[in-house]
């Protein structure tokens, strides 16, 4: 059995149309299926867990034969990094067991400096994230953002005003982006900044919008490719520019665009061909017809498999995942999966790995007593240790004693089972975390770690919300209740079933 998780990628330039109103498709036969065995053609749009082959959505895909394409140019498997949202295509298996890449392609959201006074977190609590803006671009940060490990600390507040990043992820229906990579780049001599998006007027003749960016198009005789007929630029268009950043412009964020590309729609398939897309839900009639990232979905709540939540949990801005088959232009979905759930965290020593179970259960591993299930497929693996680092990290080289980082998500919610959606193996260290849910506050418990105090001049310090001290233990059990979220930071206790805290802190959701 998988659990599917709360990940975990579309980018903007992948869809021709945003939100807006949707009509009710028409209503048609199931797609055709073959046997076992049978070969068709697969599209995917997701962020990359793991390597061995390309995973993304679940998937693993055979890159033996693939054709790379990074940011419009020849590339290879090497250029990419997990997190980063490709678009792949290529054949599956009937079973969706047995699929292999023809192509892949990785084009960033935009790649640029971060606008001065833009980064905008809880200081109390950067690992929860926050938003900052690039070349009029909101990004936006959460726990389960994958960041390069030279960004120290490996979170927003590792980041600083002026520093060109590159940043990945999905496409919310207001614009912004849902990041779910960041890098540091260094743009060489000559090198242009980049940015992907849905154009939108005024349409001056010599300039449009992207969100809040200005993109001047006249200053360096900007260069139009790709455009249908040749045809002007339009309201909506996709488009990926190219070009320097310049002060000024009305809205603060100014690009003197060198080219300026109509991106299409590159999710355009045939009838019975394999999708998966994850992304938001832009346009929202009822559970069974609406649009993720601008493509026209319809379900059967007779047969379509709902998993994280119920048909009547989906709504506008929601993040989903569809899998199914195109009916014309229409993905009717086999199985919708919600996105959208709480994260708990966790950095400890492994205690054991069980790696190939004999039973249909997961891989998993043991850190505080607590059982950590890993799935393949859908686990994002990154290995940041400082030697003998492994690129393509899994659970077979997960050893006992390795110091790791698990954020994911507990599941079923009470099992004291939690779900990885991400794992990151680190240098070894005796800081042990635990964030999650309060369980009980006598013992104080989350995830099943007993959480113990000390008193004195050395002892446990208690923080609020806002980072404000909190006189003792009583006080802090005060503010909080069973269900609250707390972080509590420490050293892992002899047995292995309980931590002894320096600092405890109640964390907003």
């Amino acid at each position: 059995m998988k659990y599917f998780s709360v990940v975990v990628f579309l980018l903007l330039s992948l869809s021709a149309c945003g939100g807006g109103g949707s009509t009710p498709p028409p209503s048609f036969d199931p797609p055709p299926t073959g046997g076992i065995g049978r070969t068709g053609n697969a599209i995917s749009v997701g962020a990359i867990s793991g390597f061995g082959s390309v995973i993304s959505n679940g998937t693993r895909y055979d890159t033996t034969m693939a054709t790379f394409t990074i940011d419009g140019q020849s590339g290879s498997q090497s250029d990419l990094a997990v997190g980063d949202v490709v678009l792949i295509k290529g054949t599956i298996d009937d079973d969706n067991t047995n699929a292999v890449a023809e192509t892949v392609e990785f084009d960033d959201n935009v790649e640029g400096p971060i606008t001065v006074g833009s980064i905008v977190f809880d200081a109390a609590d950067p690992e929860a994230g926050g938003t900052f803006m690039v070349l009029g671009q909101t990004i936006h940060v959460s726990i389960i953002t994958s960041f390069d490990d030279s960004i120290v600390p490996d979170s927003i507040a590792g980041l600083s005003d002026g520093d060109i990043v590159e940043v990945s992820g999905l496409v919310r229906p207001d614009g912004s982006v849902d990041a779910t990579r960041i890098e540091p780049k260094t743009l060489l001599p000559g090198e242009l900044f980049e940015v992907t998006g849905i154009a939108s007027g005024p349409f001056t003749g010599s300039s449009f919008m992207i969100n809040e960016l200005v993109v001047d198009t006249a200053t360096r005789s900007a260069t139009f490719d790709n455009f249908p007929n040749n045809r002007d630029i339009a309201e909506g268009d996709p488009v990926e520019v190219k070009g320097e950043q310049a002060l000024g412009g009305t809205s603060g964020q100014e690009l003197i665009a060198v080219r300026v590309e109509f991106k299409g729609d590159r999710l355009i398939g045939d009838d019975g061909d394999h999708v998966e897309i994850e992304g938001f839900i832009t346009a929202f009639v009822d559970a069974e017809d609406f649009h993720v990232s601008g493509r026209p979905v319809m379900t059967d709540l007779n047969s379509t498999i709902f998993e994280g939540g119920e048909p009547s949990d989906l709504g506008l801005n929601l993040k989903v995942e569809v899998e199914g088959e195109y009916v014309g232009n229409v993905l009717q979905a086999t199985k919708v999966q919600i996105k959208e759930a709480k994260v708990v965290r966790m950095v400890a020593l492994v205690d054991s790995v069980d790696p190939n179970p004999m039973d249909d259960s997961l891989p998993s591993l043991v850190m505080l007593d607590v059982t950590v299930e890993v799935d393949p497929d859908l686990t994002r693996f990154e290995d940041k240790i400082s030697t003998n680092r492994e690129e393509s990290l899994n659970i077979t080289h997960i050893m006992t004693g390795d110091y790791l980082e698990v954020r994911g998500q507990e599941i079923p919610p009470g099992s004291g089972i939690l779900f990885a959606v991400i794992l990151e193996r680190d240098d070894p260290d005796t800081e042990t975390i635990v964030r999650g849910f309060v369980e009980s506050e006598s013992p104080l418990t989350v995830l099943g770690v007993q959480i113990n105090t000390t008193t004195g001049q050395n002892g446990t310090v208690f923080r609020d919300a806002l980072g404000n001290s909190i006189a003792n233990l009583t006080d802090f059990l005060a503010a909080i209740d069973v269900g609250s979220v707390i972080k509590a930071k420490g050293t892992e206790d002899s047995g292995g079933l309980s931590m002894t805290a320096e600092e405890i802190e109640i964390k907003n959701e």
